[in-house]
């Protein structure tokens, strides 16, 4: 299984670091497990009760005919004999199909888990990658704010050395004019 970093996010209240992976993965995995459980007993359950009425029935029908056996002959013994070995060996087939479908309600199971895991796996993956991108979309705004910043200042500072220059031009000439009539 492969093992991603976790995602905290850190409460703007009180400060405590909630890790929402670990959470999001123990509410997933005790709801899956509950469902799974419940099925599981649901079809013993089923089963068991199943089991139940086909073994009293079987009670009372063994009954009826050993009732019976004791005024028939011996081929009527041994037709009720044949009779109930071949529900033995229908119990016993029905007993290797229930242990079948455990087999099979397990590997249901373990793929279930299986393909939880990885839909988690992929849920964690993209809300990592939608964190990552929202991020880094913001470090751009952030950069290009500060270059179109930097770019305003230089271009004021541009603007104010050319006024002074420009001032410093006039008062040359004003100085010049002046010292030129003063003469």
């Amino acid at each position: 299984m492969e093992k991603f970093n976790d995602v905290t996010v850190k409460c703007p209240n009180c400060s405590e670091v909630i890790d929402i992976t670990e959470m999001m993965r123990h509410q997933l995995k005790e709801q899956f497990k509950q469902e799974i459980t419940q099925r599981i007993e649901d079809e013993k359950a089923n089963l068991k009760k199943n089991h139940d009425k086909e073994v009293q029935m079987l009670k009372e029908q063994v009954k009826k005919e050993t009732l019976e056996v004791h005024a028939n002959k011996l081929k009527d013994l041994q037709e009720a004999l044949d009779k109930k070995d071949k529900r033995l060996k229908d119990f016993n087939n029905k007993e290797i199909e229930l242990l079948k479908l455990q087999r099979k309600h397990q590997s249901l199971k373990e793929d279930l888990e299986l393909d939880f895991e990885k839909k988690l796996n992929q849920k964690l993956e993209q809300e990592r990658s939608k964190i990552k991108n929202n991020l880094e979309s913001e470090s751009e705004l952030k950069i290009k704010e500060l270059e179109k910043k930097l770019q305003d200042q230089v271009e004021l500072t541009q603007q104010m050395k050319q006024k002074q220059e420009q001032g410093s031009t006039r008062l040359n000439a004003n100085a010049r004019r002046s010292l030129g009539t003063g003469t």
